[in-house]
């Protein structure tokens, strides 16, 4: 019987120290690096962020998120289309949109999973639309010069501290 409880007891134990929610760590181990720690509880619908000046976990999602976070926030499928977190133009925060929403600055869509899209302006001029690299008779980097994908502040991988 009593091993029983202590089952139960040691298995309540795991659940909460494995199931902590963002917003529940406010406190952290000697030596232990916070921003890793928040981070590691990030899920699909949030960024678990390190505030340091409050000095606890935070969720961070697409709708309160500072401009410098969006391309580190999941992306959210909205009424069956994926869209993805980006910098709003006037970079006041971040907003969810797909490529073919944007009318200029296309390069701000970046696909980091799919090496073979790019978000690049219409033949017309006046709307993003999607094109497959694969898909081109001409050198995919001729749609956006990779010396300017490389260079771009949206392809760079943001540092989340």
């Amino acid at each position: 019987m009593n091993t029983k409880i202590l089952s139960l007891l040691f298995l309540l134990c795991l659940s909460f120290t494995f199931c902590i929610e963002c917003t529940e760590k406010t406190t952290f181990e000697e030596g232990e690096d916070e921003y890793s720690a928040c981070n590691s509880l990030s899920t699909d619908e949030y960024m678990c962020h390190y505030n340091e000046d409050k000095k606890v976990c935070e969720e961070l999602t697409c709708e309160n998120s500072p401009a410098k976070q969006c391309y580190n926030l999941p992306d959210a499928t909205i009424d069956g289309i994926v869209k993805k977190c980006i910098r709003k133009s006037d970079n006041s925060g971040c907003e969810y949109k797909t490529c073919e929403e944007m009318t200029s600055d296309c390069g701000r869509f970046y696909d980091e999973d799919d090496d073979d899209k790019i978000c690049t302006i219409n033949s017309s001029g006046d709307k993003c639309e999607i094109k497959l690299c694969s898909e081109q008779t001409e050198n995919c980097g001729n749609l956006i010069p990779y010396s300017y994908k490389k260079n771009a502040p949206w392809f760079r991988k943001i540092n989340v501290r």
